[in-house]
């Protein structure tokens, strides 16, 4: 599982998301069409990683149909892509939200309901 939140201090203005043991800080970058994420720094453990050793990321998300779409690409130095994933995610009623909640532990919900 991971957490994002808004980042803060010297990381004002990027999103931070932790899945222990990796940290990474983000700008979103929207675009026409999409919304890219860029990452800007890592930690691992709670230590800075060197940028010349950390994995570099691709991900992307856009809407299409009114389905949110991603696409993420994590790739290592040397080794090359390690992980790679796509998916779509569509906005669940708040009926089958709670259900997912009580058997999944998430869910998506349209704040307009």
């Amino acid at each position: 599982m991971s957490r994002m939140r808004c980042g803060r201090g010297a990381l004002a203005g990027l999103v931070v998301e932790h899945r222990f043991p990796l940290a990474v800080a983000m700008r979103l970058v929207a675009e026409a069409g999409g919304l890219t994420y860029e990452p800007v720094r890592y930690w691992l453990f709670g230590l800075p990683w060197p940028r010349a050793l950390a994995p570099t990321a691709t991900a992307r998300e856009t809407a299409v149909d009114g389905v949110f779409v991603f696409e993420v690409v994590i790739a290592m130095p040397v080794l090359g892509t390690i992980i790679a994933y796509r998916g779509r995610l569509r906005p669940a009623s708040r009926k089958e939200a709670s259900s997912d909640l009580g058997t999944r532990g998430h869910a998506a919900v349209l704040p307009t309901e």
